[in-house]
C-alpha cells in the first residue's frame, strides 16, 4: 500500500475514533488501537522488503553479523515506538516512557559488541 492509502486509512480511523469518543468512549479506544494495528500490518510488507535488501547486501559484503544487530535494533525501535504511542494515546504516558526506556536499554545492550570491536580497532591503530 502506498503512503496515500496509509494516510487515508489513518484519517478515516481518526475520524471514527473522534466521533466514537463523544458517543462511546470505550469503543473509541478500541477503534484507535485497531487502526494502529492495521496500519502497522500494512507497513510490514515494506519492512520485509527492506529486510530482504539489507540481508542481501550484508551477504554480498560479508557484514551479516552487523546486519542482524541493525535489524534487531530497528525492530526494537519500531515496536517500542508503536507501543508507546498507543499507551500515550490512551492516557498512559508513564507506561509509554517506561517502554521507551526499556527499548533504549535493549538497543544499548545490542550495541555493546560493536562498541567492543570498534575499541579494539582503535587500540590496534594506536598501539
Amino acid at each position: 500500500m502506498n503512503i496515500l492509502g496509509i494516510c487515508g486509512l489513518a484519517m478515516l480511523g481518526l475520524a471514527v475514533t473522534v466521533v466514537l469518543k463523544g458517543l462511546r468512549p470505550d469503543f473509541a479506544t478500541f477503534t484507535g488501537i485497531v487502526t494502529a494495528l492495521i496500519l502497522l500490518a500494512l507497513s510490514i510488507g515494506s519492512i520485509a522488503s527492506v529486510i530482504r535488501s539489507l540481508t542481501s547486501l550484508a551477504d554480498e559484503t560479508g557484514f551479516s553479523v552487523y546486519t542482524t544487530m541493525i535489524l534487531k535494533t530497528l525492530g526494537i525501535g519500531l515496536l517500542s515506538q508503536v507501543t508507546a504511542d498507543v499507551c500515550r494515546d490512551n492516557g498512559a504516558a508513564s507506561i509509554a516512557s517506561k517502554v521507551e526506556f526499556a527499548a533504549k536499554i535493549l538497543i544499548l545492550s545490542l550495541c555493546i559488541p560493536i562498541l567492543k570491536l570498534l575499541l579494539s580497532y582503535i587500540a590496534g591503530f594506536l598501539g
